[in-house]
């Protein structure tokens, strides 16, 4: 019951889920992780993925708890951080394919947020080397997808961005098992890239609804980013008064929870 409860909440129908139950296990603690990170509860997971890494388990997951902890400090801005973690979950990943996509392809994101366009495509030809040769979650080809399309929008190529994002998208309806987080991650992603292709319309249909989708699912950080896409385009839906608020009451309750951003 404990492991469905925070696979469902990790990977599944109700991210939204909490209070969490306790973790038992070292798998069931990389869930839990995962699960408070996508809610923005990030000291809740970086204290369980504290712990996974103390608890002497094997290296698949100590490195998938380095991998997570490095994309949760992307996610508030820290790259340059996360690359450490993640450099540390490849050199524990040893043969493991899932480990080995996971943190080649956090890698490559890292490169991207300090605009290291080159390095972080050979990063995603490496991850692409190990998705079409290994059984590996299918999660990975969505968020595969992301940070190529994240890449595309980097070097101006917004129509190569639309397509990574709507690939994504694609890949996360068939999963299977449906992921609530991955479905509107993949939204999120596809906004941006309509954005960086011109096409602000559908940008802005997408963001709104999917805003709408982040409360419902309790997605702080994916609810922050889309505020911050929105207050950009505008809305036609969301006045300009409640974008900057729905934005700081996210930014607030990610750092009441743990969460320092980079800006901050």
């Amino acid at each position: 019951m404990i492991e469905r409860t925070l696979a469902d909440a990790a990977f599944g129908n109700q991210p939204q889920s909490w209070p969490l139950p306790t973790a038992t296990t070292p798998h069931q603690l990389w869930l839990r992780a995962v699960a408070s990170g996508g809610q923005g509860r990030y000291g809740s997971a970086y204290r369980d993925l504290a712990v996974l890494r103390r608890s002497g388990s094997g290296g698949r997951l100590v490195s998938l708890a380095h991998s997570t902890q490095g994309s949760f400090l992307r996610q508030l801005g820290w790259h340059g951080q996360a690359r450490g973690w993640d450099g540390r979950a490849l050199a524990l990943a040893g043969t493991d394919p899932e480990a080995r996509a996971d943190a080649l392809i956090g890698l490559a994101a890292d490169a991207l947020g300090v605009g290291r366009f080159a390095a972080a495509a050979t990063l995603l030809t490496r991850a692409d080397s190990v998705l079409v040769t290994a059984a590996v979650p299918d999660r990975l080809a969505v968020r595969r997808r992301w940070v190529g399309a994240e890449l595309a929008m980097g070097a101006g190529e917004g129509d190569i961005a639309v397509r990574r994002a709507e690939e994504a998208v694609e890949l996360a309806e068939v999963m299977a098992v449906a992921s609530e987080r991955h479905r509107v991650k993949s939204d999120v992603v596809l906004a941006a890239a309509l954005c960086s292709a011109g096409r602000t319309e559908r940008a802005r249909a997408i963001a709104e609804t999917t805003l709408n989708a982040t409360e419902r699912l309790g997605l702080i950080p994916l609810r922050w980013a889309l505020a911050c896409l929105l207050i950009d385009i505008g809305s036609v839906t969301f006045t300009a008064q409640d974008l900057p608020e729905i934005r700081d009451v996210c930014a607030g309750q990610v750092r009441r929870a743990g969460g320092t951003w980079r800006s901050a």
